[in-house]
Parts: C-alpha cells; structure tokens; sequence
C-alpha cells in the first residue's frame, strides 16, 4: 500500500505529494472531508484516509515547532 500527502486543490485535481513527486489526480477520487496535509492510503483502486498517520505527523510537525520557538 502507497502513501501520499494532500497538498492541495486545483481544479478538479488533487495534487499528491510522496518522496518529493507530486501526482494530480482526479479530485472525485479523494475522501469526503480531506484537508490539506492529510495522509491517504492507497490501495492501488482507491484511495482512504489514514486518520493515525495524518494525526502522529501534525503532532510531530507540534513538536517541531515548539521546540523551535523554546530557542528563541
């Protein structure tokens, strides 16, 4: 099974990135509900969101953040 990040919307294609490539792909393939930096699983028919890996990576990019910010 593949992973891809939602980048964003154009049109009526959703731009995916994984590993540094970006695919466009027909935005009536995504998941109701997607926001931006969600994580999807592919299964090579259709693609889900994958709720566990969207939310341990904005709690990572939190942490990140903080730890940043605590320098300053």
């Amino acid at each position: 099974m593949q992973s891809y990040v939602f980048d964003r919307r154009e049109g009526e294609f959703a731009l995916l990135q994984r590993e540094g490539e970006v695919k466009r792909v027909p935005f009536s393939l995504m998941p109701e509900n997607i926001k931006e930096g969600d994580v999807l699983a592919f299964d090579g028919k259709c693609y889900s969101l994958d709720i566990c890996e969207t939310e341990r990576r904005r709690q990572r990019g939190e942490e990140l953040l903080k730890r940043l910010l605590q320098r300053n």
